[in-house]
Parts: structure tokens; C-alpha cells; sequence
């Protein structure tokens, strides 16, 4: 009979009984994906269309955010114009994006997984071929590959067309420009400039993101020759992009719009979707690869000059990565995938510096069971710690027909109904509709009411009410029943 100990350890030292079964049955996992060949992305693509199979096989709804995207989509596909008749705070180029996948994907949700599964493996892939490209492990390996699209089944939610999905493409890019800069230590002054343009992109994509900017200005002074003049020439690439929008709608007269309904809203308040228990105890399994790899790394392994900066400028990522949670326009799973950069590559130098090989089959199947499973248990409430229902609603309902105006300072209400006019967001409805009324003010109102006639205009705050007596031609063509005004036939 085995002694207590017996079940940690084996004699010569081996790991835990069944998972060293598993290293010497399938010890080719870890080796595989060592070797330096691109078709080895497709055996990572198949082990992710797999471990993603109970998201494309389970109706879970779609998130909230995902739902918001498809109406903004379907406003710029009608041809509201952003921050002049489409009034939200939600960055250019996700506007854009939101448009070109509500003409390719419609309302499909299934199109919309699949769009995102596919962004999300190809984000992955790049990021192996960038670690690859800059020599950051000893020996080349789509191993973060396989890491990454691993840690994208930590939630349904990261397999969503959002604004942190597109600025995540933006901030790979950032992330090869500096590791060149590491590597040459500046000897080209334009690759700065280039880093700052792809920062620039990242914020014309999800606000937040801004904070990587401050933060790869950080890395830059602290692991490359800094002057006075890569410093500018990264600020002018960063301001770049906005001066070309600004220029944009100065040039037909909407400068003021431009500022007035987004970058006055540039940082607006966290809405937490998930409690940061609940995030934490969805990431339980890459915080203990982190923590172990953080010992690793840190308690003698053997690494280069340039590979002991890539490490210590990932943990700075990492951390910069975790501020950004507390000025996301969300917490959410996918508020996780900036971080998911670093994670890949610390975990993975973990699993090649380790001396005995078995251990870091060990580990590695440990990741490639664990969190696919632990991500169902939770999902499907196996595991009652995480609530999922405050992420996703149910597109199907009956009052999704109805075109309407809905007056509320919160964004999810209005995503019950389908939206009638360009006023999308809840804060610019509370600023338009509160304090003192205006000429610009009733004029903006007529002019969305004539460009949406809604059916219905919901009103639990009464806001509608003292504008009435200057729109009254409108006024005459509903009927208040309760919150509620109808269009008379």
C-alpha cells in the first residue's frame, strides 16, 4: 500500500501519479511545439477549436458589450454620423469595426464567436512569431501560441467582437516596436515613432487603453537610451492619429462636436460587470503559473542580458496591464487580454527553462485540462462562484422589435429595444436631456426625432417633459400611458 508521501512524489522523484502517467504517455506536447515550424499553429488551432467547442455548442446570449457594438453597428450601417447625429463616447475606429461586422455578421451571434475566435487565434499566433523574430527564449517555439488561445477559454466573454478586441491587434503591434527598440537600443529614431503611432491607434480603438501608452513611455526610459528627442518623436506618433480626426472634422465644421461628445468623455467611470472576486477567482489557474513562473525566473535561472530585460519589461507590462482594469469602460473576462501578452511569455519561459522536461509536460497538460474545464465548471454554475448572468443578455426577445427612445443613464436598458435614434449613450443622454433647456438643445432633440421616429419613447425620469411645450408638433403625435409615450397611428 502507498505511504501518504507516496501520492506527491515517487522514489526517483517523479510528479503526481496520474500526471505522470499523462508526461510519459503524451510527452511530446511541450517538445512539439518547441520545434520551429509554423505548421505547428495548426495543431494550436485545432487544440483551440476544441477546447472552444461548449461556447459555440452552448447558447450562452451574447454580452452586453457585444450587444451594445451590434446597435452601434447598425447606426453608422444607417448612416448616422459619429459624434454629430450618432451621440456615444465609443472610439472611431471601434465605430467603424462595429459597421463593417453588422454588414458581414448582421445580428448573428454565432457569426460574431466565429469572427472573434478567428481574431483571437491569429492574435496568438502573431504574438509567437514576434517572441520568435526577437530571439526572447533560447530555443524558437509557438509554445505562447498554444498559452495564449488557452487562456482565451477563461470565459465565453472574451469571444466577443469589442472595442478591447480590436485595441488588443493595436497593442501587439506596440509590443513588437519595442521590443526592436530593446534589441537596438535605438539606433533607428523612427521605430519611436512608429511605437507611439500604434498607442495612438490602440486609444482610437478603446479609451483606456491610453494608460499602455504611459506605461510603454515608462519601459521606454527605463530599458532603452532615452533623449530628449525619441521622447517627442514618440508623442508626436501617439498624437498622430488624433490630429488626423480633429483635422478631419474641422475641416467640414464639426470640431466642436468631436470634442463635446468624445474626448469629453474620454475617462468615464468603471462599470464593473464582474465584482474583482469573481475575476480573480476566474483567473485562479494563470495566477498560479504567474506566481510559480515569477520564482522561476527570478530565483536563478539562466538567461542573457536581452532576455533578463524582455522579463523584467513583461512583468512591467503585466502590471501595467492590471492598472488599466481600474479605467476599463468595463470589468469583464475580457478586460483580462492585454494581459495575456506577458502571461504567455512568462509562462512560457517558465516551461522551457525547467531542467526536468517531465515537469513541464506536467505543467503544461495541467493548463491544457485545467482551464478549459474549470472554465465550464464555471460557466455552467458546475462551480457557483462567478456570476455569469450579469454579462450577457438574451437578444430574442419581443420588445427587441420596437423601435424606440429610450431616456436612461444606463446603456443596457436601451439594448432591449431596438434603437430608434443616434442617441446611444447614457451619459450624453443625461447631458442633453438635464439641467436648463436650450435652443441647441431642443434642436439637437427635433433633429433626432425626426431622424428616428421612434414608436415608443421610454421615460422613467420624466425627462421628456419640459421640452415638450417647444417640440409641439411632436408632442401631439404621442400619448403618455405611464413611462411611456406611443406614436399615434
Amino acid at each position: 500500500m502507498l505511504e501518504a508521501d507516496s501520492f506527491i512524489f515517487f522514489a526517483d522523484n517523479q510528479p503526481l501519479p496520474c500526471l505522470a502517467y499523462i508526461s510519459r504517455k503524451f510527452n511530446c506536447v511541450l517538445r512539439f511545439f518547441s520545434v520551429n515550424d509554423p505548421y505547428r499553429l495548426l495543431a494550436a488551432f485545432v487544440i483551440f477549436l476544441l477546447v472552444s467547442l461548449p461556447v459555440f455548442l452552448h447558447d450562452f446570449g451574447m454580452s452586453r458589450t457585444a450587444v451594445y457594438g451590434i446597435v452601434l453597428g447598425q447606426k453608422m450601417w444607417e448612416g448616422f454620423t459619429p459624434y454629430i447625429t450618432l451621440l456615444d463616447q465609443t472610439p472611431i475606429l471601434s465605430l467603424w469595426l462595429n459597421q463593417f461586422f453588422f454588414f458581414l455578421a448582421g445580428k448573428s451571434a454565432a457569426a460574431r464567436e466565429i469572427i472573434a475566435f478567428s481574431v483571437l487565434l491569429f492574435q496568438g499566433a502573431y504574438l509567437a512569431v514576434i517572441f520568435i523574430q526577437k530571439k526572447a527564449f533560447e530555443e524558437n517555439t509557438y509554445l505562447p501560441a498554444l498559452i495564449f488561445v488557452l487562456l482565451c477559454t477563461l470565459s465565453f466573454d472574451l469571444f466577443s467582437v469589442t472595442p478591447t478586441l480590436l485595441a488588443s491587434g493595436f497593442l501587439l503591434l506596440a509590443i513588437n516596436s519595442l521590443f526592436k527598440e530593446i534589441e537596438f537600443k535605438n539606433y533607428q529614431d523612427d521605430q519611436v515613432l512608429v511605437t507611439g503611432f500604434y498607442l495612438g491607434l490602440t486609444t482610437l480603438a478603446a479609451n483606456s487603453f491610453i494608460i499602455f501608452f504611459f506605461g510603454a513611455w515608462l519601459i521606454l526610459f527605463l530599458f532603452t537610451r532615452s533623449t530628449l528627442r525619441k521622447h517627442l518623436l514618440f508623442v508626436t506618433g501617439f498624437v498622430f492619429p488624433h490630429l488626423l480626426l480633429l483635422t478631419a472634422y474641422w475641416f467640414f465644421g464639426y470640431a466642436e462636436e468631436l470634442i463635446n461628445q468624445y474626448y469629453y468623455y474620454f475617462f468615464h467611470e468603471t462599470e464593473a460587470l464582474l465584482k474583482w472576486k469573481e475575476l480573480l477567482v476566474m483567473s485562479i489557474i494563470p495566477l498560479f503559473f504567474l506566481v510559480v513562473a515569477f520564482f522561476r525566473l527570478t530565483g536563478g535561472s539562466r538567461l542573457t542580458n536581452y532576455q533578463s530585460q524582455l522579463v523584467q519589461m513583461m512583468f512591467l507590462w503585466l502590471l501595467i496591464g492590471f492598472v488599466h482594469l481600474f479605467f476599463a469602460s468595463e470589468l469583464r473576462p475580457q478586460s483580462l487580454l492585454p494581459m495575456f501578452p506577458p502571461l504567455c511569455f512568462l509562462i512560457s519561459h517558465f516551461l522551457l527553462t525547467i531542467q526536468r522536461k517531465r515537469w513541464g509536460e506536467v505543467f503544461l497538460w495541467l493548463m491544457l485540462i485545467g482551464i478549459p474545464l474549470y472554465a465550464w465548471l464555471l460557466e455552467n454554475d458546475k462551480i457557483n462562484w462567478v456570476n455569469n448572468a450579469s454579462l450577457y443578455v438574451k437578444t430574442d426577445t419581443e420588445a427587441k422589435r420596437i423601435r424606440a427612445l429610450v431616456l436612461e443613464n444606463q446603456n443596457s436598458l436601451g439594448l432591449i429595444y431596438e434603437p430608434a435614434t443616434g442617441l446611444m449613450s447614457g451619459k450624453q443622454k443625461e447631458a442633453l436631456f438635464t439641467n436648463e433647456v436650450t435652443y441647441s438643445k431642443v434642436s439637437k432633440i427635433d433633429e433626432q426625432l425626426r431622424l428616428g421616429n421612434p414608436v415608443v419613447i421610454v421615460d422613467p425620469n420624466n425627462w421628456m417633459q419640459p421640452f415638450w411645450k417647444h417640440l409641439p408638433q411632436w408632442e401631439k403625435k404621442y400619448k403618455k400611458i405611464g413611462n411611456y409615450y406611443y406614436l399615434q397611428p
